[in-house]
């Protein structure tokens, strides 16, 4: 059976009043496992994630502009580094990256009203984003955020990282301004031995490039 068809009769089922198990489904479908999961993923979080009045709706009133459209921009992910899929997400959703950083912090139960956690986090962010750490340090716990914020399945993050690769090149001048201002700030001391102004932000650097294991 094709995967759009399995899908229509997951989906059928569900809208049925049916509790239908994805094992099942994707179980029938072995060669494209990890599609269908995407697929139910997405279908999931635009039931549960959209205004009250449209998730009321059929199914089909908004599955072929919503959710046609976002699987057209996820499929796009597919070809992208983690820092470019952050980026991509953030424009995408129409989401700065002062509002990411605030979602992040709170879903990852950081403290936002520490002014000095708060430039950390979005110096830290600025940096993967721009491949300036290598994004295969990035914990698996920051992704999962990510993902939530961004409300896409986690494994198209996952996949960006395993793409991704780190390349040690000189700052440009805009990034050392960066960090000049926030080491002026004490949120980054680059040359200073673990003093206590940095113990605070231990737990917000263990996120960004706390993996080893998975460092080239």
């Amino acid at each position: 059976m094709e995967l759009s068809e399995l899908f229509d009769e997951f989906v059928e089922e569900y809208n049925c009043g049916n509790e239908p198990q994805v094992e099942n489904y994707l179980r029938r479908c072995p060669s494209n496992e990890k599609e269908l999961q995407n697929l139910i993923n997405v279908f999931f979080m635009a039931r549960y994630n959209l205004p009250g009045d449209i998730q009321r709706k059929s199914w089909q009133s908004f599955s072929e502009s919503f959710f046609s459209n976002e699987m057209t921009f996820l499929k796009q992910l597919e070809s992208m580094t983690l820092g470019d899929a952050l980026i991509s997400l953030s424009r995408q959703r129409e989401m700065p990256r002062e509002t990411v950083v605030k979602a992040l912090m709170k879903r990852l139960k950081l403290d936002t009203k520490n002014q000095a956690k708060v430039e950390r986090f979005h110096w830290q962010y600025h940096r993967l984003e721009n491949n300036f750490i290598n994004p295969k340090q990035v914990s698996r716990r920051l992704l999962e955020a990510a993902a939530y914020v961004f409300q896409i399945p986690a494994g198209y993050l996952e996949d960006a990282q395993r793409r991704s690769y780190h390349k040690e090149t000189a700052q440009p001048m805009e990034m050392k301004i960066a960090a000049r201002v926030a080491e002026e700030k004490g949120v980054y001391r680059e040359s200073s031995r673990r003093s206590e102004v940095d113990d605070q932000f231990e737990e917000i650097d263990q996120l960004f490039i706390g993996v080893k294991d998975n460092a080239e």
